[in-house]
């Protein structure tokens, strides 16, 4: 006898239909349980890592540290600072402290073994301001100036670097400061003094040179304490002071600098006295 043909329904109850597909399901759990395992293996996914602070490792060093961290490098860039061990890191991205996952890239930036090096431009037969251009155009700074005895003020008749005259085209490490010699002009000319109070050191030497002084003794007080504090220090006190005062071109200003809030206020406050007395108002002290 034929068998009997049984309706979809009621397969759908039947324990070969459940059985079937309970297996299915099974197996179906089973693989999406081994790729989301297997991704989280490959990807790192809940294993956070800390970035270490690299600056000042040497090469030899971030690659064994990134070794035991589970973490990869590579040099994108190079830079000389004069005051650093050659191929040393000066900086990292991402910064240290940073959490990042397993095998992450970390980009360095490491300190050059020899200071690049470029040729002298011409700085001189043109007046102080287009040398001024010149020099920077070609990453060099104006380390300070001297004047001789000549008709056109403020012409640049000279250029020296360590106290020697470099000549155009003469092989020298890029950044270097370059002191220009200026005409004085047909006498010994004098200018006023400018205000550099409050002032930070490289504002008041930039200031300077563009009214043809020098920067003379630097003083910093007990307030300063790195190299970050020197950069952020503001000048307390100047000799000549600027009080009308004149001087002739190319004379030394001396600066104190200092961070401390006391000194820089009284400075401050001393100053607003000042221009807010009128002349008769001012008592001598002797």
């Amino acid at each position: 006898m034929p068998k009997k043909k049984i309706s979809f329904w009621r397969f759908l109850i039947t324990w070969v239909f459940w059985k079937n597909f309970l297996i299915a399901s099974a197996i179906t759990f089973g693989l999406i349980l081994a790729i989301q395992l297997s991704l989280n293996i490959y990807t790192g996914h809940g294993k956070e890592i800390q970035v270490p602070n690299f600056t000042g490792f040497t090469l030899q060093e971030v690659d064994q540290l990134c070794l035991e961290k589970e973490l990869t490098w590579l040099v994108q860039d190079s830079i000389y600072v004069k005051d650093q061990p050659g191929g040393s890191v000066l900086d990292q991205y991402p910064a240290a402290g940073f959490i990042v996952k397993k095998n992450r890239k970390i980009f360095l930036t490491t300190n050059c073994w020899y200071p690049e090096m470029t040729l002298m431009p011409k700085a001189f037969d043109m007046s102080y301001r287009q040398a001024k251009r010149v020099l920077e155009s070609q990453s060099f700074f104006i380390d300070s100036i001297e004047y001789e005895p000549y008709f056109a003020r403020t012409y640049v008749l000279n250029q020296k670097y360590q106290g020697e005259i470099i000549e155009q085209g003469t092989p020298i490490e890029k950044g270097s400061g370059i002191v220009l010699v200026l005409g004085q002009g047909l006498s010994n000319e004098t200018d006023f003094i400018p205000e550099l109070t409050l002032m930070t050191h490289d504002s008041a030497a930039s200031l300077l040179l563009d009214l043809h002084f020098n920067i003379g003794a630097v003083v910093f007080d007990d307030s300063i304490l790195s190299a970050e504090d020197s950069m952020n220090a503001l000048i307390y006190k100047q000799f000549p002071d600027h009080n009308s005062t004149k001087a002739q071109l190319g004379s030394p200003i001396d600066i104190w600098l200092s961070l401390d809030s006391l000194k820089l206020f009284m400075t401050d406050s001393s100053l607003f006295m000042l221009d807010s007395l009128k002349t008769d108002e001012i008592i001598p002290l002797n």
